[in-house]
């Protein structure tokens, strides 16, 4: 018996040396926030339950959490510990992608400082599996840049960040999507007249978007849909988005950047709404040219109007008044008039240095060209910046719209 305990003790002592860590799976429950709990919100995403990634530990993801312990006969106390992340976590590995991968870019890049904020794209590629492979090797880690059990543990144990107030004292409540994957509606919202003074080019022909076409646009399975839809087709119509062409361009966009209206928020830039629009562009919207009074109005009752420029500034802390706004901007009513407003507007006021004029008449274009960039080539680089980058995603952005076309094209006959 005294030689078997010797035994188990050698061994537990060489697998301490061959980990190379010490990491242990650290508690994530209510009232956390910060990387981990971004991770776990993206895991229980990976497992098929909708919430929304913000880094806040609420109700919300406290009842996903109990139902995904509930799935896997685990003790539902709503806290992730050592019991749950080993069944939580998923290995993710080069040409992965998806909730998990987020989750581990996310964690790369915020806790460990191992990965650009660009890099976050949900795609494991070259540069993720670079950056954990450097990680792993910091850890003592075999280096073969897979994100398996040991990998996992690693990412998430050890001091988080400073806790912050996240907004704490925001009056913005941000209402939670009635997820329905039941039977859509072939019958189309009552038609809007464009806003005055918004038409560019001609818009022809106008239709008005059925909740069907929009679940087919955004890839079937869309369980945020028919509760997003009266906003989208308002939104289109308001900004004269609201024929094919247009439609399949501006579609196409929302889709790659809300993950398929999975959500509105990019913890990573603070950034909001339907394109995700980072707040060092909210000013532009909020006064000169094209200002949205709606929303001039909201950022006046909220106490957000006098928001000191500096302090939405890319990479500044997405706390406080910054992530306020960012909330309001998610808001169902805002997050598509604000994308939409991008296309008419935005582009050109905040992005002209790249070229960026009126995105309609670019989505009347067709797709364009890569280099130069035209057509929706060019929207994207109007939305993103420099396509050619990993994190642009450009080629899942012409997937998109390809498939946004198979339905939109239907419409012209």
């Amino acid at each position: 018996m005294a030689l078997l305990r010797a035994c188990l003790c050698l061994l537990v002592v060489c697998l301490a040396v061959v980990q190379g860590v010490s990491a242990t799976w650290p508690l994530v429950q209510s009232g956390d926030n910060g990387p981990n709990v971004m991770a776990v919100q993206d895991l229980l995403q990976a497992h098929g339950h909708f919430l929304t990634s913000d880094g806040i530990f609420g109700p919300i993801t406290e009842a996903a959490v109990k139902a995904f312990q509930l799935a896997n006969s685990l003790t539902a106390d709503g806290i992730v510990g050592p019991l749950t992340w080993p069944v939580l976590i998923v290995t993710v590995q080069s040409g992965s992608s998806g909730a998990a991968v987020h989750a581990v870019q996310y964690l790369l890049a915020y806790k460990h400082n191992l990965l650009a904020v660009a890099g976050i794209d949900s795609l494991f590629g070259p540069i993720t599996e670079g950056a954990v492979k450097s990680f792993q090797a910091s850890k003592g880690l075999t280096q073969d840049g897979i994100v398996g059990p040991l990998t996992w543990e690693a990412l998430v144990s050890g001091d988080a960040p400073p806790p912050s107030s996240l907004g704490s004292q925001c009056q913005v409540v941000l209402p939670t999507p009635t997820a329905d994957i039941g039977p859509c509606s072939e019958e189309a919202a009552a038609a809007l007249a464009p806003e005055a003074g918004s038409t560019a080019g001609v818009c022809t022909p106008r239709v008005t978007l059925t909740e069907c076409q929009l679940r087919t646009i955004m890839g079937g399975a869309c369980p945020n849909c028919k509760y997003y839809y009266p906003h989208l087709v308002k939104a289109m119509e308001r900004f004269d988005l609201n024929c094919p062409d247009r439609i399949a361009a501006f579609l196409a966009q929302v889709r790659h950047e809300t993950g398929g209206l999975g959500t509105l928020f990019q913890p990573s830039d603070c950034g909001a709404g339907g394109i995700h629009m980072i707040p060092s562009n909210f000013p532009s919207f909020l006064s000169g040219e094209g200002a949205l009074a709606d929303l001039v109005a909201q950022f006046q009752q909220y106490g957000l109007s006098a928001i000191p420029e500096a302090s939405l500034a890319l990479g500044t802390p997405c706390t406080g008044q910054k992530l306020c706004a960012s909330k309001l901007v998610q808001l169902p009513e805002n997050a598509f008039v604000t994308a939409a407003w991008w296309f008419a507007t935005g582009a050109r006021k905040n992005m002209a240095h790249l070229g960026c004029q009126d995105l309609r008449l670019d989505a009347d274009a067709g797709l364009g060209t890569a280099s130069p960039p035209t057509g929706f080539y060019q929207i994207s680089q109007c939305i993103y910046g420099d396509i050619t980058l990993p994190g642009c995603g450009m080629a899942q952005r012409v997937q998109y719209y390809n498939d946004a076309l198979a339905v939109t094209n239907l419409m012209k006959q």
